[in-house]
């Protein structure tokens, strides 16, 4: 069985490093495998809801990491707690689950600070 990582990863399980404009990135795990002759599934398991698929493997992938911002910044916008990832030897797979490939896709968390903008008159 494949281990395929997105981007640069020392470690499996919780691992987080510096996303873009400075926030903190989080990895999730990833199943990647046919769900029928010509289609290409990724679901993630700490997101039983968060599924994408395609006729190639490329795509899956964009699709897969497009499914898990949405879905993280959905759970970010409800006030939900992330879950925290589960490490790749803790995934149980179902009998008929067709595996390609594990992958660990990167997710940026959500920023929970807010702009806001001050007036106040200057002293005379």
């Amino acid at each position: 069985m494949a281990i395929w990582q997105l981007e640069v990863v020392f470690a499996f399980g919780y691992i987080v490093s510096k996303g873009t404009l400075n926030t903190p990135k989080c990895y999730y795990p990833a199943v990647i495998g046919h769900a029928q002759p010509g289609v290409t599934a990724v679901w993630f398991p700490d997101f039983p809801d968060c599924v994408a698929a395609a006729s190639n493997l490329d795509t899956a992938i964009q699709k897969a990491e497009r499914a898990l911002r949405m879905t993280v910044d959905k759970l970010a916008g409800d006030g939900a707690a992330l879950p925290t990832p589960s490490s790749m030897d803790t995934i149980s797979l179902p009998e008929t689950c067709n595996i390609v490939a594990f992958a660990l896709v990167g997710v940026d968390l959500p920023n929970p600070s807010e702009r806001v903008n001050i007036y106040y008159l200057e002293a005379c």
